[in-house]
């Protein structure tokens, strides 16, 4: 579904089952327009945080987190998406 299109943002938790998380994040930058990815993680090694920002990814949420710190969260990655569209 990520990869069809018609998605603002993908909140991807780096635990998903059944497809890695890097094979999806490849497939999604693969798509024309993609949208943009936040990582949620229960910890983000700096290799890891730097591996993903390779592939595109900016947004990292550490669990557990708060509704706020997730909803700013958003916003970041979502206004990071237009300014680097721009």
């Amino acid at each position: 579904m990520a990869v069809e299109g018609g998605y603002d943002l993908i909140i991807l938790d780096l635990r998903l089952p059944h497809l890695g998380p890097f094979k999806l994040i490849r497939a999604v930058n693969e798509t024309k327009d993609g949208p943009p990815i936040m990582i949620l993680a229960g910890c983000i090694s700096i290799e890891l945080r730097s591996r993903l920002r390779a592939l595109g990814v900016h947004t990292f949420t550490t669990k557990p987190f708060t509704f706020s710190g997730l909803r700013s969260s958003v916003d970041e990655c979502l206004a990071a998406s237009v300014a680097m569209r721009n």
